[in-house]
């Protein structure tokens, strides 16, 4: 196909405006949010299972977008059983820590965050377990993530 990027082709082979198909797949994806997301669910049963074996886990995610949401929902989820926060690239390196320590208080805790925190913090005082929502292309960014909790 020699179709510009961005440009949807309808089955009559016309043209439709890029703005009218992204802003029907954005309404279509927003459907499947929450409880229709099955990776969601799926990820909040670990973490719930995780937390319920007494661990404290940390969930990696890629985008900044989806550690908000992923820790919007495991909060609703986990309700009062354990305490959930979001750390990003949003964040000032000192905030970070600042959360990270405030969280650590908690006896149980999950860490929502993105690969902000996959380097050049020890994170093994408060947690011990990793979750990787979202895989990487490359496996070395896992064991740096994993590298957070297992220090030894």
């Amino acid at each position: 196909l020699d179709v510009a990027p961005g440009v949807h082709v309808d089955a009559e082979g016309d043209d439709v405006r890029s703005d009218s198909w992204f802003s029907r797949l954005a309404r279509e994806v927003e459907t499947m949010e929450g409880e229709r997301d099955a990776k969601l669910q799926s990820g909040i049963a670990l973490v719930r299972q995780l937390v319920g074996l007494g661990h404290n886990p940390i969930v990696f995610c890629r985008f900044i977008p989806t550690a908000d949401y992923v820790a919007k929902h495991l909060r609703a989820a986990l309700g009062a059983s354990a305490e959930v926060i979001s750390v990003t690239g949003t964040l000032a390196p000192a905030e970070r820590e600042q959360r990270i320590a405030e969280l650590g208080v908690h006896e149980r805790r999950v860490l929502v965050a993105t690969d902000c925190l996959s380097e050049g913090i020890n994170l093994q005082e408060h947690f011990d377990a990793v979750v990787h929502y979202d895989l990487s292309w490359n496996p070395t960014r896992h064991e740096q993530r994993e590298g957070r909790v297992d220090r030894y």
